[in-house]
């Protein structure tokens, strides 16, 4: 599980939280391999914890895929699973990072 398997992503600014929302769902699908009901169960529940076991590995992994995809920068203090795993909260995270860019 050491290297990222997918493409480097293009850097997205979107304006709107639904827009983020969408992008993050949208990442996590592709680089996690979700298939269609487990996406759409995120996506209705916003808990990754509740869809699949989110480990330390798995954290960093998908911090530094959500850097490269919005081109910004986590600072080490608030990366943490509660974090990554709240759709909602990490919306208001990424929508606030991309406004101080």
């Amino acid at each position: 599980m050491g290297t990222m398997d997918t493409p480097k992503q293009t850097t997205e600014k979107v304006n709107s939280l639904a827009g983020i929302r969408e992008a993050i769902l949208d990442t996590m699908a592709r680089r996690l391999h979700f298939e269609d009901q487990t996406i759409e169960q995120f996506r209705l529940n916003g808990r990754l914890d509740e869809v699949m076991a989110a480990d330390s590995i798995l954290v960093i992994e998908l911090v530094l895929m959500l850097e490269d995809h919005f081109d910004i920068r986590f600072d080490p203090e608030h990366i943490d699973a509660e974090l990554i795993c709240d759709l909602d909260r990490l919306t208001a995270f990424i929508s606030k990072a991309q406004s101080g860019s």
